[in-house]
């Protein structure tokens, strides 16, 4: 694969092979959880929340192991997290084309009308991927003094977004990060273009030390 085929790329499988030994557990583990979290009503349930959030906790290093004693075996995204981020990952996406699948009563649609739908979802998740891992044929570094600049407001800001999903405010970190000195045109482009961002954000994670 080159840069020229990642960035248009809808291919989850291909995206995962390429990354396979490059992306950490922890980005491909959050991108499961992203998955998770697009599932209509999963949050509502509190087992799967006290669950998925007992994930991503863990993903950062912050949860005890006799936590996961205390969630009951019904939570399904902890029976598979552990064992490996592959099968997390095609649990979550499996599960999350099953709810589209009943929600868009897609058994009742033609075999056209399944292709689209099925190539819609998956370009959604190849955007997922790259707002995860960004795009690993450039090399971002951060310069020390965006960091420190301002008595550290860059990175008190971008550790509140990641602490409490306040990612509507990146066009406000962009900002920030351009009165601290930043030029670099992708990590500028990428806090202001529309689209999702998620809990593993590659700009985040850069800016917060973390992989």
């Amino acid at each position: 694969m080159t840069e020229a085929d990642w960035l248009p790329c809808t291919s989850l499988g291909r995206m995962f092979e390429y990354l396979a030994g490059e992306a950490s557990d922890r980005k491909l583990r959050l991108f499961a959880c992203a998955c998770c979290r697009r599932l209509p009503g999963y949050l509502e349930s509190e087992p799967d929340r006290q669950g998925l959030e007992l994930t991503e906790r863990d993903v950062d290093g912050q949860a005890q192991p006799e936590e996961f004693d205390k969630i009951g075996e019904e939570v399904w995204d902890i029976r598979w997290y552990r064992r490996d981020p592959g099968d997390a990952i095609d649990c979550a996406v499996e599960s999350l084309w099953g709810e589209v699948w009943g929600s868009r009563q897609l058994h009742a649609a033609s075999k056209e009308e399944q292709g689209r739908a099925r190539e819609e979802f998956v370009a959604e998740l190849a955007s997922l991927v790259r707002e995860i891992v960004g795009n690993p044929f450039r090399t971002v570094t951060i310069d020390h003094r965006w960091l420190m600049w301002n008595d550290g407001v860059v990175v008190r800001l971008a550790q509140e977004m990641y602490d409490s999903r306040a990612f509507d405010r990146m066009p406000i970190l962009a900002d920030a990060l351009e009165d601290a000195g930043c030029g670099d045109a992708d990590i500028l482009r990428h806090c202001r273009e529309p689209g999702e961002h998620v809990r593993g954000c590659w700009v985040i994670d850069l800016l917060l030390g973390k992989k």
